[in-house]
């Protein structure tokens, strides 16, 4: 299949139920959670209350494979199962659906249960917006290796754009902390792509911001340092790249006992003997 640049972000239209109405359905995770699907929106508001939030955000992330029931009430009841679990969780799940058809999305096929187990189905088309970050950083880190700046920039834009946003906000554990964690990650892969892409075009001044982005959430990024330091050797601010390496140099020491990389060594030397 050719994928182009933001192949992934293009509204696909699918066919959901038997009514023949072709939409698209957009699950997002960042920010409000909602799901969209032409004209019809659901958002928070409309669910039935935080559980009904965390559950419905709790399958969609996992929409990849069926979820059981104590999976599903173990991560809604972490301090323990109240009594009647099992019925608060069937009628939770009857709830999202409702809320779901009242929307005018279909709340039975997207939420199904099979066998002690409930998944989230994402029709075909379908895009959840955590999925198409990580794909966009994949993209524009492979676009970058391809020696193409300008696609490796425009698909690190997209994965920045939803990783600057919260995930859930107001959901507590280890599973919302996890993604946290993998978003957190991924936008300082995305930003630094980015940078990356902007020092190869000449524009320095962004490629500088950038870099300095990254470092703010990773000083310890020693790639960043390097960009950074190059964008500033390339803007005739040599001074100012050595000053830099001094900084990434004190960072190390400070915060790992431990000295620059070899790789970022030779940026350094680049540098003094130019």
């Amino acid at each position: 299949m050719n994928v182009g640049p933001g192949h992934y972000a293009e509204r696909v239209a699918i066919r959901l139920g038997k009514n023949g109405v072709r939409r698209d359905v957009r699950v997002y995770l960042t920010g409000p959670l909602c799901l969209e699907s032409g004209e019809r929106l659901l958002g928070e508001p409309a669910l039935p209350g935080p559980q009904g939030r965390h559950l419905l955000g709790f399958l969609a992330a996992g929409h990849a494979r069926p979820l059981s029931r104590d999976e599903l009430a173990a991560e809604l009841w972490p301090g323990g199962l109240p009594a009647a679990w099992e019925g608060s969780l069937k009628s939770l799940i009857s709830k999202i659906r409702a809320a779901l058809s009242r929307a005018g999305l279909p709340g039975a096929e997207l939420i199904r249960g099979a066998f002690g187990a409930y998944q989230f189905r994402l029709p075909p088309g379908g895009w959840v917006d955590v999925d198409a970050a990580a794909l966009a950083v994949h993209l524009a880190e492979a676009a970058l290796a391809a020696g193409d700046p300008g696609l490796a920039a425009r698909e690190a834009l997209v994965a920045r754009l939803i990783t600057a946003r919260p995930f859930l906000p107001g959901v507590e554990g280890a599973w919302a902390d996890g993604w946290r964690r993998r978003l957190h990650e991924q936008r300082i892969r995305a930003v630094e792509t980015m940078a990356s892409a902007d020092l190869q075009r000449g524009q320095l001044a962004t490629a500088i911001q950038g870099a300095e982005l990254v470092l703010g959430l990773d000083e310890l990024r020693v790639s960043s340092w390097r960009i950074l330091m190059r964008a500033h050797a390339a803007a005739d601010n040599t001074g100012t790249a050595l000053r830099c390496y001094e900084r990434c140099c004190r960072a190390l020491d400070e915060q790992l006992g431990a000295i620059p990389s070899p790789s970022t060594r030779a940026a350094h030397r680049e540098l003094i003997t130019s």
